[in-house]
């Protein structure tokens, strides 16, 4: 078969063929017989074959994407999504400083009353819960370095720390707490966003009621299952995550997502994590200040034992 040209960059002719020695730079022919589709970058010097997902020259194989899709040019501007970028193995110039991004706050748990403030913007607005005859220990162990909280022998006594308002849901408020529940019989226990969080809190079944915020709860007393309970200001609302308490180290991750209108919660660790989903509804309302406890409550004369090693949170601008 007589090689057939269409314009100056396109030809096609049988394998058996002889391929034009010239030609513009990536013109391509095609063999009509075999369905094969050839390129030159040297003026048809040379044809390297394009294969399914690459193009293999003399420089190695450059791997496509599955299309459609646009590749990337090394002077042109783009905008790119679902990348990964591992910062030790590439240079970031020009980056601005991550406070003008993100605010963010860090609190350890240490027991000793002298180092119980935070840092960031979590900076002197933590204290101690110290309800009744609770006590806090500094411990560290193969686990992590921790405050070792105990509730005493006096029946609602409440032993933990606390925070009070350093973020809103508009500002897309996170908090983050490690912590094990030590103990799980005749408890009661809470760790999240709380719009009290500067003030002891009362013992009580119902930790939100009339108050904003979004947490994880456990009352033995009522169920041995962890439960969500969140609130604007009303009466709060509950669901049961129908996984019972247990002991262990967690780490509770709950973020606000203001452009959802939306919370999202996630339990980590142990034997009884809770998978992340969506808390909606009665939240939090946008400019509600919210703070945050964690904490342990007995319920009888024994004592409830909580660690908690540390609390993260982060705000926008």
């Amino acid at each position: 078969m007589t090689v057939v040209q269409y314009g100056q960059g396109r030809f096609s002719g049988l394998a058996a063929d002889t391929k034009p020695a010239t030609a513009i730079a990536f013109a391509l022919f095609t063999e009509t017989d075999t369905g094969k589709v050839f390129y030159t970058v040297n003026n048809g010097t040379a044809w390297t074959q394009i294969t399914a997902g690459s193009l293999t020259g003399t420089g190695g194989a450059l791997t496509l994407p599955a299309g459609p899709d646009t590749l990337l040019g090394r002077a042109t501007t783009d905008s790119v999504t679902g990348k990964t970028m591992n910062a030790n193995a590439n240079t970031f110039q020009n980056l601005k400083p991550s406070s003008i991004i993100k605010k963010t706050g860090d609190w350890y748990g240490r027991g000793t009353a002298s180092i119980i403030n935070g840092d960031g913007i979590l900076t002197g607005i933590n204290s101690h819960i110290t309800v009744g005859t609770a006590t806090h220990t500094s411990t560290f162990d193969t686990t992590g370095v921790y405050d070792h909280v105990s509730t005493g022998t006096t029946a609602n006594s409440i032993g933990g720390t606390k925070g009070s308002g350093f973020s809103i849901r508009g500002l897309n408020v996170a908090f983050s707490c490690r912590f094990n529940l030590v103990q799980v019989t005749a408890s009661r226990c809470y760790v999240g966003l709380h719009s009290n969080g500067g003030t002891n809190p009362a013992s009580s079944g119902d930790v939100l009621n009339t108050f904003g915020g979004v947490g994880l709860w456990f009352d033995s007393a009522v169920s041995a299952n962890w439960k969500i309970v969140f609130n604007n200001a009303g009466g709060s609302n509950s669901t049961d995550t129908t996984i019972a308490a247990a002991a262990g180290i967690h780490t509770l991750n709950i973020v606000a997502v203001d452009g959802s209108t939306k919370f999202t919660f996630e339990l980590t660790g142990g034997t009884d994590a809770i998978a992340l989903q969506d808390v909606t509804g009665d939240i939090p309302a946008q400019t509600t200040a919210l703070g945050y406890y964690a904490y342990v409550e007995n319920l009888t004369t024994t004592a409830s034992l909580m660690d908690i090693y540390a609390v993260h949170v982060e705000s926008d601008k």
